[in-house]
């Protein structure tokens, strides 16, 4: 089953007469689909029945949440989530004859439910939705775009021949990745009891979404004074413009852990819930990694970039003629 629903409103009017207006608008939509292509085995599955069983699934959830309080989320048959959230509201103000100005804010949030990662680069990979293996739907992240914006906009009218056009602006996008229900674990490949097995289930978080963030932002300022003078239109400008964006990628700093089977798996954990959540040595995992950020206290080692960016122009618009 797909579903999609988009509602919407938008209110305008006068807030003081022939001087101040001001117009609102929003519009949320809301949409699901189904996550998975295929089902665990149990009596009855039909359709792309994978090899994984839904009895070690459930085993598996239920030795979670007792030993770790950890939930893995549904097992099967789950829907991948989509929102978006506009919000748009802007001012206009007519100052005197001369001069106006306007003021907008722009609010956008907006998230998209994904399957954990079937990346082979942490891990044993191919994890989810296929005849070998299967996921729980708390192994996968949530893909964010957010936006902040504010302008402020003056345009003036300086005399016959000559205006004024000022803007003032900040945006920002958000794009970190979000988290399903469980929030942050290991992510734990299992294989079916052999070394060279692929994966059989995994759990955990996706090894991709832990320090992944991207943010930027954009403050500028630009003013432009035209003159109109019958053939010639000329324009004088200068604009300002700063950037910042932050970038964090840290694959596996959650940790990522491959065991030979679920008994092997079991048995660690076990260890590990009865040493205080310390790792038993004699509980070895097939393999694992684990990436950390070697900067002062821990810091997240995020790549920052900052660019500053000034312009000046200048333009001469000519109308030779009604065909030039």
């Amino acid at each position: 089953t797909f579903s999609n629903e988009t509602n919407g409103f938008r209110l305008s009017g006068p807030i003081l007469k022939n001087k101040l207006f001001f117009f609102v608008n929003g519009e949320f939509t809301e949409g699901t689909s189904p996550a998975l292509d295929w089902v665990a085995a149990r009596p009855g599955a039909s359709g792309n029945v994978s090899r994984t069983t839904y009895a070690d699934l459930l085993d598996l959830k239920n030795f979670m949440m007792q030993k770790l309080n950890y939930d893995l989320g549904e097992i099967d048959g789950y829907n991948n989530d989509s929102y978006s959230r506009k919000y748009l509201a802007r001012l206009d103000w007519n100052i005197n004859d001369n001069h106006k100005v306007s003021l907008r804010y722009v609010y956008h949030d907006s998230s998209s439910d994904q399957l954990t990662s079937n990346s082979n680069s942490a891990g044993l990979g191919n994890r989810t939705s296929s005849a070998l293996a299967m996921a729980f739907k708390n192994s996968g992240y949530v893909i964010q775009d957010n936006t902040r914006s504010i302008v402020l906009e003056l345009n003036s009218k300086l005399s016959k021949k000559w205006s004024n056009n000022f803007i003032a602006g900040y945006d920002k996008q958000i794009e970190n990745r979000g988290l399903q229900g469980g929030g942050v674990f290991p992510t734990i490949d299992i294989k079916n009891g052999s070394v060279n097995a692929p994966t059989l289930i995994s759990l955990g978080l996706d090894p991709f979404t832990n320090g992944n963030k991207l943010d930027y932002s954009t403050l500028h300022f630009t003013d432009n004074v035209t003159g109109n003078f019958g053939k010639h239109t000329l324009v004088f400008g200068i604009n300002y413009e700063k950037f910042i964006s932050n970038n964090g990628f840290m694959p596996a700093s959650n940790g990522v852990y491959v065991f030979n089977s679920i008994d092997d798996f079991k048995a660690a954990a076990t260890a590990s819930a009865a040493n205080g959540n310390k790792p038993d040595l004699t509980k070895l995992p097939f393999s694992f990694q684990y990436r950390y950020s070697a900067l002062p206290d821990g810091a997240e080692p995020l790549q920052v970039l900052k660019s500053d960016k000034f312009d000046l122009y200048a333009q001469d618009e000519i109308k030779v003629n009604d065909q030039l």
